[in-house]
């Protein structure tokens, strides 16, 4: 059985299902892990864990969400069709394994398609558009700390891997996502693989758990810098023009 199916069984044979809507975010029943505070146009999350990941389905203008708690797996289907949008203080990496998923960052809209990697950076506007999407996704989540170690601890230096490190950090007052895209079926397979691990290793939180989801991000993003062709959101293609202009 493949990941993809994996995880569509997960939300088949789950039998903690909840019906919750925004509200319920704020209460801390949906997530015991993210501090969310409603601002005036939008909600602002922190992270009270390094690490964390969830699996999401988009279907019919619906989102649902699917979570360990306690080693045991537990489904959130939302009410709403359109959600209110956020901004968090950690680092929000999204894999497509099925469909379309259309974010919002900014006033930017992007497409992900299947086999995809969007990264969303921290403190910057975006929202889900329900309406738009229709995919399985997997989200993992990395606080800065964590990141910060993995891009400049961990991984090989090259000029792409130097590139995603100010991308991400040096220009973080200005850039919203990154989104990777690879035609090599072999190495989506093993990126795939790699954040399939990251997942599973936060559903049980075993001893050593946090270790082996560092080691799989360098995985990751040593593939991406590799690998993988990515696309600037506007803010960092005019930072980009104006360093050529330079």
């Amino acid at each position: 059985m493949n990941i993809y199916e994996n995880v569509k069984n997960s939300f088949i044979e789950s039998v903690n299902i909840h019906y919750v809507n925004e509200e319920d975010i704020f209460s801390n029943y949906f997530d015991t892990e993210h501090l969310s505070t409603r601002k005036k146009n939008y909600m602002h999350t922190r992270s009270t864990q390094l690490i964390s990941a969830s699996a999401c389905l988009y279907k019919n203008n619906l989102i649902s969400v699917l979570r360990h708690i306690d080693k045991q797996p537990h489904i959130f289907h939302f009410s709403e069709r359109k959600l209110t949008s956020y901004k968090s203080d950690y680092i929000e990496i999204r894999y497509v394994l099925q469909g379309i998923l259309t974010e919002k960052i900014d006033e930017e809209i992007i497409h992900a398609k299947k086999d995809d990697i969007l990264i969303i950076a921290s403190d910057f506007n975006h929202c889900d558009i329900l309406e738009e999407s229709d995919a399985v996704v997997l989200n993992l989540t990395v606080s800065h700390e964590l990141f910060n170690q993995v891009f400049f601890n961990k991984l090989e230096d090259n000029p792409l891997s130097e590139f995603l490190r100010k991308s991400i950090f040096y220009y973080n007052q200005n850039n919203g996502y990154l989104l990777f895209e690879t035609e090599n079926e072999t190495i989506r397979n093993q990126v795939l693989q790699y954040v399939y691990n990251f997942y599973e290793e936060i559903k049980y939180k075993e001893p050593g758990y946090i270790d082996i989801c560092v080691g799989n991000l360098v995985r990751l993003f040593t593939a991406c810098s590799r690998n993988y062709a990515f696309n600037l959101s506007k803010s960092e293609r005019k930072i980009c023009k104006a360093i050529a202009n330079s």
